[in-house]
């Protein structure tokens, strides 16, 4: 059983143990212990017990087989043909409702007994691996008959995966067909995460500065697939004579790619802090500039170029168009530009982006206007969900299957020549089961892992191609749960913070004004600017006074109060 914080490499540790196996075997090793290695890899909380065991039909007394029974006699099967192993890895949570069943597997029995009466024998060739990330729920009965392996992250760091993926992706980049970057090039990168990532990672650590938690590899991890998307833009002259030229492009790349991952998960209270944080201890060490005045995410770098100007000179002007609905109607802001584009970069390189913020700032909106605008391209295609306190997961795989194409019988896919984006509202919103796991969830982990799911009724895996998921959630409490930590791990997470006065006042006078021009004489169109600037400064006041206490729960109030207003005018 191998257990610890996601990020501590408790995946490519089995799999690592599996391929060396593996390599010595195809050496003809003179050790009989070293065989190939098959694992069955599966998450047993995103199915019910009966898809994972097997069950009776209530009506018909029929039996219907499940995962776990189907993979291990399956297992069991292939040692009689061969000296290989055979893994079942059960990758998720481990709690008392389907570990039990296991206990007669773990112990010297090694029988795994159904409800059908069947008794399946396993032998010593087949190994059981659980990977958790705690101990919290399992009961004694469980962790008495397994070894225990613990891999905190602190052992592991941020140089391995950064040393790979510049190997990787950069230099050499084996696998791409035109040449990325030079040796020089892919040093210099290194020497900007050896100066500034790890004091970065502390800043993040050192407060409560989170709404959704991370960890230290998923924060390099967004860094490094920020810094990926935006080479393209960057076009790099990887002549020898533009060397010094291309490493100060590539530096400034570096720092806003650097801004929008370890930063862009802060709440905005910390956006102050982090600012005199990077223009004090990583700007003069990596010799970039930063112009002053605002913050460093009111900048952006303006490639090919290595300069940085200010968000607000690319936002575009507003044309009302009174056919739209009124809570499809996006005004162009500084913060929709800059999550926008950042979400498009991230889609780019099919990297998972998890919006975090408090209700009704806009995530859902602006996720659904730049998936819009890629789909207008021809190049995308759309899978929007919605989840609620009642979805389930076998509800949720349907709805996923439904919109994909059946490429082969064991791939599914967009349609041809498009990538799809997959946008989960709410994804903190289903109920959890007793022991705190939240099956739609495991499932979309699965998917994120694994790259697919499998079928329920034929027991066999499907690959899921081209789908890059996008995910909304508000912060905890109020009837939504915190996500678990293997999940979000995968993301880019960013925090959207509260509009300030003067983008509500331009959000919400540009559609009034708009409104009133079709048919509104001057003088009523006059009244626009009092009405909103009013409305606005009750809110904030509101605000301020008419705190929720026990009496009145209800005094909650958010963008889509103020929202209602003006539509009511």
């Amino acid at each position: 059983m191998t257990v610890g914080p996601t990020g501590g490499g408790k995946t490519a540790c089995y799999q690592a143990l599996q391929s060396a196996m593996i390599q010595l075997r195809e050496a003809e090793d003179e050790n009989a212990n070293y065989q190939r290695v098959h694992t069955y890899v599966f998450n047993p909380k995103c199915i019910t017990m009966g898809e994972l065991y097997g069950e009776f039909n209530a009506l018909s007394q029929e039996w219907t087989d499940g995962i776990a029974s189907s993979m291990i006699r399956t297992a069991v099967q292939l040692t009689g043909q061969s000296k290989d192993y055979q893994w079942v890895v059960f990758d998720g949570p481990v709690d008392a409702l389907w570990i039990e069943n296991m206990n007669t597997v773990l112990d010297d029995n090694m029988t795994l007994c159904l409800a059908n009466s069947e008794r399946i024998k396993l032998n010593s060739q087949m190994h059981m691996l659980f990977e958790v990330q705690d101990l919290a729920v399992a009961s004694p009965a469980t962790v008495s008959r397994c070894g225990m392996v613990y891999l905190p992250p602190e052992n592991l760091g941020w140089e391995p995966y950064v040393t790979s993926w510049i190997q990787r992706e950069l230099y050499p980049a084996a696998d791409k067909a035109e040449k990325v970057f030079t040796k020089e090039m892919g040093e210099h990168v290194f020497s900007l995460f050896s100066q500034s990532a790890s004091a970065g990672l502390q800043f993040v650590r050192s407060g409560k500065y989170e709404m959704v938690p991370t960890v230290d590899n998923q924060l390099i991890d967004s860094l490094c697939a920020t810094f990926i998307s935006l080479l393209p833009k960057a076009k790099l002259d990887l002549t020898p004579e533009a060397l010094e030229n291309t490493k100060a492009v590539i530096s400034s790349i570096y720092v806003f790619s650097f801004v929008w991952s370890l930063g862009a998960s802060l709440i905005e209270s910390a956006w102050e802090a982090f600012d005199e944080f990077v223009r004090d201890m990583v700007l003069p060490v990596l010799n970039v500039n930063i112009p002053g005045g605002g913050d460093v995410h009111d900048y952006f770098v303006d490639l090919p170029q290595k300069d940085f100007r200010q968000w607000k000179e690319i936002v575009p002007e507003f044309v009302y168009d009174a056919k739209l609905p009124y809570f499809s109607i996006l005004v162009g802001t500084v913060d929709t530009v800059r999550f926008s584009f950042l979400l498009e970069r991230n889609l780019f390189v099919g990297k998972p982006t998890l919006f975090t913020g408090a209700s009704g700032v806009g995530k859902s909106v602006v996720i659904a206007d730049t998936i819009n605008k890629l789909v207008e391209t021809g190049d995308w295609a759309s899978l929007p969900l919605s989840f609620s306190a009642q979805t389930s997961a076998l509800r949720t795989q349907q709805t996923i299957e439904a919109k994909l194409e059946k490429k082969k019988k064991t791939l599914l896919g967009p349609p041809p020549g498009k990538r799809m984006a997959m946008f989960v509202d709410d994804v903190n919103m289903p109920a959890l089961e007793e022991y705190g796991a939240s099956p739609p969830v495991e499932l979309l982990r699965q998917f994120l892992d694994f790259g697919g799911f499998y079928d329920r009724q034929k027991l066999y895996w499907k690959v899921i191609t081209g789908v890059v998921p996008v995910a909304a959630c508000g912060p905890p409490g109020g009837g939504r749960n915190s996500l678990t930590p293997r999940y979000v791990r995968h993301h880019t997470v960013i925090a959207m913070p509260q509009p300030s006065s003067e983008a509500m006042k331009r959000i919400f006078h540009s559609i009034l004004v708009g409104h009133l021009n079709i048919n509104g004489a001057p003088e009523i169109i006059a009244l626009g600017k009092p009405i909103v600037e009013s409305t606005v400064e009750v809110y904030f006041t509101v605000l301020r006074d008419l705190k929720p206490i026990p009496a009145k729960s209800h005094y909650t109030f958010n963008l889509r109060d103020v929202s209602k207003v003006i539509q009511g005018v």
